[in-house]
Parts: structure tokens; sequence; C-alpha cells
């Protein structure tokens, strides 16, 4: 089962990644935005940290209901 992620888009909208298709997430500096790469060449930038999204107290949204 993937594992989906509620995290804040760098435009402040809520986006939701699938962590397990993440290849890197880095960080270039303390207060700029993460950027996530996807194995298929996709790339987000989002406000969290990398050590929070991968935080297992993180808002995993995998298995909220309908």
């Amino acid at each position: 089962m993937a594992t989906w992620v509620k995290c804040t888009a760098s435009d402040g909208r809520a986006t939701f990644l699938n962590i397990d298709r993440a290849v890197s997430m880095s960080r270039e500096s303390a207060s700029g935005p993460t950027r996530v790469l996807f194995d298929g060449g996709q790339e987000v930038s989002v406000r969290e940290e990398p050590e929070r999204i991968l935080d297992d107290d993180f808002e995993d949204v995998s298995e909220e209901e309908d």
C-alpha cells in the first residue's frame, strides 16, 4: 500500500505526496522549500522539512476514510 502524506505546496495549497515513489528530498537552505524528486522525473516543492515528512507521526493520509 502506498504511503501518502499531506504537505503544503510552496504556494500554500495542500498537496499529497506518495513518498514511496520519492527518490530524493533536499533543501538548499534552512528556510527554503524541500524539493521532492520522484522516480518519473517529477519534482515538487513543499514547505515541510524532509525530516518531518519522513517522521512516523507526520500526517499520513493513506488510511483515511471518505
